[in-house]
């Protein structure tokens, strides 16, 4: 949900107090998942399967979690059906007591991303998502998502997935580890609320817990090094 204080405009540039509210989803786990739709991914390896079984299996994976979505953006009272929602942003973070290390401190961010929330994460879950997830033994995931509406700027967010991505790069050293480019840059001069930034804030409790990074024969670190 988005909130607008104050707009002005000074030439081609926006400056707006902009106040996000974020809907996030309980902890996602592919193999829970795969237990509910009747599969038990203990003891099925995707890998070994024919391309066309493998791929109705996670289509059918992916379809309930996508119903988990749209039943979290409904139970906000969002305004818009999940699906209509064009001018989205969302974040997808790792959950629990586990966390990525980057070059300057450790962060449960994998990824930032904006545009049609449900249509760009049905796609992040069928390309990368649950091999994600089976790398690391089901891993659990949560997903952090909110609109973005301002009247008269229609790219505003696309600028707060940029100013995302840059406060990320800035403070941990690294794009987030499934971002391959940094936001479209924009010289607009947002401000925003202590609470938009919480998707990258570390669950306090991780001091317990695991800080793991790819090593050098697994495909995400070829990524990072990229």
């Amino acid at each position: 949900m988005l909130f607008i204080n104050t707009v002005i405009s000074e030439g081609n540039n926006i400056m707006a107090f902009i106040k996000v509210e974020w809907t996030k989803t309980e902890p996602i786990t592919i193999r829970e998942y795969g237990n509910y739709c009747g599969f038990n991914l203990s003891i099925i390896d995707l890998l070994t399967l024919s391309n066309e079984r493998r791929n109705w299996i996670e289509k059918e994976i992916v379809s309930c979690i996508l119903e988990e979505l749209d039943a979290t953006w409904k139970k906000y009272q969002w305004d818009t059906h999940l699906s209509k929602v064009g001018k989205g942003v969302y974040v997808i973070t790792l959950s629990g007591n586990m966390c990525i290390q980057y070059p300057n401190k450790e962060s449960q961010v994998i990824y930032i991303g904006s545009g049609e929330i449900r249509k760009r994460i049905k796609a992040h879950l069928i390309n990368w998502v649950t091999h994600f997830s089976e790398s690391l033994h089901d891993i659990k995931f949560q997903i952090w998502m909110t609109e973005i509406k301002i009247p008269g700027s229609p790219n505003a967010f696309r600028d707060v997935e940029a100013d995302l991505i840059e406060m990320f790069e800035t403070e941990y050293g690294d794009l987030p580890i499934e971002n391959s480019k940094a936001g479209n840059y924009h010289k607009n001069n947002h401000h925003y609320n202590t609470e938009w930034e919480i998707p990258l804030k570390i669950n306090g409790s991780i001091n317990s817990g695991w800080c793991i990074a790819p090593m050098p024969d697994n495909e995400w670190f070829s990524k990072k090094e990229e």
